[in-house]
């Protein structure tokens, strides 16, 4: 049995991610989904639909309010969401901020 399309995003992307030297700049993923009700998928569509037009960073308070209400979840399982989407290079964490999206959805 194949693995399903995202896990061969994630593994392409974590491939790539040693690749990278320092001071590049990291490449911007992009999403075409196509499957509707994953968990996964609808968090980072939640994030991607949340950032606001000229702003790069999203701030903390907004990512909880809006994440916390539509998953009826608290905010250390949210941090623990972020800390996962991190790990694979989808996000970074800008301390005391927000968060900053390095992927697109299409």
């Amino acid at each position: 049995m194949s693995n399903p399309e995202w896990v061969k995003k994630i593994n392409e992307i974590l491939k790539n991610k040693k690749d990278i030297q320092v001071g590049e700049e990291k490449p911007k993923i992009i999403f075409e989904l196509k499957e509707d009700g994953l968990l996964w998928t609808e968090m980072l569509i939640t994030l991607h639909k949340i950032k606001r037009k000229n702003k790069s960073i999203i701030p903390f308070p907004i990512i909880f309010e809006s994440v916390c209400r539509k998953f009826s979840i608290t905010k250390t399982k949210v941090w623990n969401c972020l800390f996962f989407l991190r790990e694979f290079g989808l996000i970074e964490i800008i301390k005391c901020h927000g968060i900053k999206l390095n992927y697109r959805i299409i």
